[in-house]
């Protein structure tokens, strides 16, 4: 009897998927969006070469970007723009396609100082891109520097909707990063604002019963199975830049004729390195010049 009821309980609790996002809906119209940015986040990290604090930033806010792309339907895609007021400047992260992933900090070099903290005084701009209209751009006066909160508070006042999101990182006994985590609610056309409020009153836990050593009741594992949510849909999510010799070509063509030939007097090559992956290109200045010049007749 024993086994059998340690069988049931292991079925009951749904792990969270790794390096994917899932949308739920339960039969009180409130949709539920989990998301697992965990590897996403480590190629960010190893891209900027980030420091531990660093990491755990940028990763709450690839894990909180992505969930905020929930019309799924329309390939909604997100660009964040978090204006710190700190000396870590600002923040940009883009969630976008097939729920590819970028984003960088301004100077992560400061993150783990004294200086490092959100400030509650900071700017969040939130554009929004999706198939069925043009993109559009919403802003939001922080008053907190948690990330979950500031979220939040940005959902519920530029979309007027009943929201909950909670971001966390989660480590592992030598202090490793392990695992990180994203949870949005929204409460949908004729839901039941009641049932809303009583789930989503206190925080939850991002590990698993199956993870954990001793019983813990507010986990998302329960919250799924007790609020009877259904798995509507799940994609992948990875880390992916835009990026390309081409796009490259097409921004520095910006520089004026006679810098580039003041230049190439000096160097035949121009190098330019992606803020978003740190990809360097070196780009011959005559294939430079040459596209400036069509783009010009065009």
């Amino acid at each position: 009897q024993a086994i059998w009821v340690l069988l049931i309980l292991t079925l009951r609790y749904i792990m969270i998927d790794k390096n994917q996002i899932s949308h739920y809906l339960n039969k009180d119209n409130i949709r539920l969006t989990i998301a697992d940015v965990t590897t996403a986040t480590l190629t960010a990290a190893a891209k900027h070469n980030l420091t531990t604090s660093a990491t755990i930033i940028l990763g709450k806010l690839f894990a909180g970007t992505v969930v905020l792309a929930t019309d799924f339907k329309n390939e909604e895609g997100i660009s964040l723009l978090w204006k710190t007021n700190t000396s870590l400047g600002n923040i940009h992260v883009d969630a976008y396609g097939d729920h590819y992933l970028r984003g960088y900090i301004d100077h992560p070099e400061y993150a783990g100082t004294d200086n490092h903290i959100l400030n509650k005084n900071g700017v969040l701009y939130v554009t929004r891109y999706s198939l069925l209209r043009t993109p559009y751009t919403s802003s939001i006066q922080l008053s907190s520097s948690d990330v979950s909160t500031c979220l939040t508070s940005y959902l519920n006042e530029s979309d007027q909707t009943l929201s909950y999101l909670q971001v966390a990182v989660t480590r592992d006994k030598d202090n490793k990063i392990d695992r990180v985590f994203s949870l949005l609610a929204q409460l949908m056309p004729e839901g039941n604002p009641s049932k809303f409020n009583n789930y989503f009153s206190k925080p939850y836990s991002f590990v698993s019963v199956a993870d954990s050593e001793s019983y813990v009741s507010n986990t998302i594992d329960n919250l799924i199975y007790n609020g009877h949510f259904e798995l509507i849909k799940k994609f992948r999510i990875s880390f992916q830049c835009t990026c390309s010799e081409e796009k490259i070509i097409n921004s520095v063509c910006s520089i004026p004729t006679y810098e580039l030939e003041k230049i190439s007097k000096e160097d035949t090559t121009v190098e330019v390195i992606c803020q978003y992956c740190s990809t360097l290109y070196t780009i011959p200045i005559e294939k430079i010049i040459e596209r400036k010049g069509k783009n010009e007749h065009e």
